[in-house]
């Protein structure tokens, strides 16, 4: 049965999507790797485990210090104005 041309293709067809998929999974994985490479140089560079685990507590502290106020104002904010 031929397709209709109003049809969307799947998304494992559509280019742009596949882009952003591979953009977001290679971007995610360089994320959890500097997220555990950071704290394993300190703890390489300088013999101490209490400032691995301190370089380790600052990046989480940075996203949940940031994460908290934008979920609050993604709540409060009803509509997206562009």
């Amino acid at each position: 049965m031929p397709r209709s041309e109003s049809e969307t293709p799947p998304l494992w067809r559509n280019r742009d999507y596949n882009l952003w998929w591979g953009g977001s999974a290679v971007s995610q994985l360089g994320g959890g790797v500097s997220q555990l490479a950071y704290p394993l140089l300190i703890l390489g560079v300088a013999d101490s485990a209490s400032s691995a685990g301190i370089v380790a507590a600052c990046a989480n502290i940075g996203y949940l210090g940031a994460s908290i106020p934008a979920g609050v104002a993604a709540d409060r904010v009803s509509g997206v104005r562009c």
